[in-house]
């Protein structure tokens, strides 16, 4: 588990801005459906389900600055509906590309990504590395489903038994 020096437990944000300050990055832009999730702790940033790259990109600033970008089509809801970090809005006209608009909010700046996007480099594997680490809302939900799945595999294991005695009484 990621812990800050003083023993408290990291939230993913956290995580990532603690290195994103160690990096030569000046900012990050998360577009994956897998990476959006993580970070808000809750939010989806897809619509169709069956793509890797959301509908809208956070990117996230060294100085702690954050903005959800979003095609006119998909903003209203992404920053109603799916921004728990309360990220500033970036709407990007439907008929635009996202892509030009993210170039030319980065300027000279050095920014990496989750996609490429932008011409970035993309630190995807760097992120999974800063992912694997759970988060306390992680670890509780992972003991949830443990008991959870505990408790079936248990009650069918009952059944089966019973079901066996059944059988050899019946013999």
């Amino acid at each position: 588990m990621c812990e800050h020096g003083d023993g408290r437990l990291m939230k993913n944000l956290d995580k990532l801005m603690s290195w994103l300050q160690n990096s030569e990055y000046d900012g990050v832009i998360l577009g994956r459906r897998d990476n959006f999730k993580w970070i808000t702790e809750e939010n989806a940033n897809a619509v169709v389900t069956n793509t890797e790259v959301g509908v809208a990109f956070l990117l996230i600033e060294k100085s702690g600055k954050m903005i959800m970008a979003a095609d006119s089509s998909d903003y209203s809801r992404m920053m109603t509906e799916q921004n728990a970090l309360q990220a500033e809005g970036m709407p990007i006209p439907w008929y635009c590309s996202v892509e030009d608009h993210l170039k030319k909010y980065i300027k000279d700046r050095t920014f990496v990504s989750d996609t490429g996007i932008a011409d970035t480099l993309n630190v995807q594997e760097k992120l999974q590395c800063i992912r694997m680490q759970l988060s306390e809302k992680e670890l509780e939900r992972y003991r949830k489903l443990g008991k959870e799945c505990a408790e079936i595999v248990e009650g069918v294991a009952k059944m089966q038994d019973r079901d066996r005695r059944k059988r050899t009484l019946q013999l």
